[in-house]
């Protein structure tokens, strides 16, 4: 299906096409720790584009949002990326995600839902990993994308053999063991750049059908509600641009909501000591939802998933039962499938 597509987009922009280059991941994609935008591997590739087909025009999509995972790109995905009618998409998790059971289905979900698109964008999957340790989710990411027949990159196993060794240098390609400084950024963007050149030989051939989830696949079709597109019923909480704050003991905020999977998605933050609050799902005390940051690097986006494969009309509160002095505990929506 992919070098199907890679080729198809590829074949566009030499026709002078218009595309769109489109990128959706965590804080690698978003460009941390590049010295500026323009170095970031995704504002690399999209220029490699216009250098390479300067008879075509293109736009720029990066929808890259920090410490966020696979489980939150598939329910953002149509919002921050595929309303953009994308040509082309790079998907990067490895970090963010676990190697898990819930994350290979996660993304799944996120795959089938880009690759389902009536525009049928081409996917390419990117593998980063964690250079102290050498971890990510590339072994679950990459068997979903074997099976949804979309071509993948794996930098760990390019890289990690060489730290090993001592070949290279950890102080050669990051900062702080994670988020890639300018030159490892410039590989990641290389090495993509050398894929699609590549490409540009794949034979044309007849798109082959996407096959049947290897997963239960309960999130391809996840959503978002916060308070762009909701009303709850707050007691204490104030309503934000996109999600809602709370302040003393006891303030709460409540909805139903029609699903069979949900997750909540709060402030993690590291001004400490933050607020604890407790999700109820029909009446029943679901999750402790801690706003305590443990990482040192920023605030946090986090998700807790509280109900699975229950399928019905669901009432949901968020109480805040150990406030904080200096910070609120600000919910920012809710996950559902």
């Amino acid at each position: 299906m992919e070098a199907f597509r890679i080729a198809k987009a590829l074949r566009k922009a030499e026709d002078g096409a218009e595309l769109t280059i489109g990128f959706i991941g965590g804080s690698i994609t978003q460009d941390s720790s590049a010295s500026s935008h323009e170095f970031c591997y995704a504002y690399r590739i999209f220029k490699w584009w216009q250098k390479k087909f300067p008879q075509s025009q293109f736009t720029y999509i990066n929808a890259g949002v920090g410490g966020t995972t696979s489980a939150y790109g598939v329910a953002r995905a149509q919002r921050d990326l595929l309303m953009y009618r994308p040509d082309f998409i790079v998907v990067e998790f490895s970090v963010n995600d676990e190697d898990t059971e819930f994350f290979r289905e996660t993304f799944e979900g996120l795959l089938r839902r880009l690759l389902k698109s009536e525009f049928k964008p081409a996917v390419l999957v990117l593998n980063a990993l964690e250079y102290r340790t050498g971890s990510n989710a590339q072994r679950v990411h990459n068997e979903i994308a074997r099976h949804c027949l979309v071509p993948y990159l794996s930098f760990r196993d390019w890289i990690w053999p060489k730290l090993e060794s001592g070949e290279i240098k950890e102080s050669f390609l990051t900062a702080d063991g994670l988020h890639p400084n300018d030159a490892r950024h410039k590989l990641m963007s290389d090495a993509v750049a050398d894929f699609l050149s590549r490409a540009e030989g794949f034979p044309q051939a007849d798109e082959p059908a996407l096959p049947p989830p290897l997963t239960l696949n309960r999130f391809e079709d996840s959503r978002i509600l916060d308070s762009s597109n909701t009303r709850a019923v707050q007691n204490g909480f104030l309503a934000l641009k996109k999600g809602w704050a709370g302040r003393k003991k006891g303030d709460s905020i409540s909805f139903r909501i029609s699903c069979g999977n949900l997750a909540i998605q709060y402030i993690k933050t590291v001004k400490r000591p933050a607020p604890v609050a407790c999700a109820f799902i029909d009446g029943y005390a679901a999750c402790r939802l801690d706003a305590n940051f443990t990482e040192n690097w920023g605030d946090c986006m986090h998700m807790d998933t509280v109900m699975l494969d229950n399928p019905g009309v669901h009432s949901v509160e968020i109480t805040v039962e150990e406030p904080s002095d200096h910070v609120d505990f600000t919910l920012l929506g809710l996950i559902f499938s």
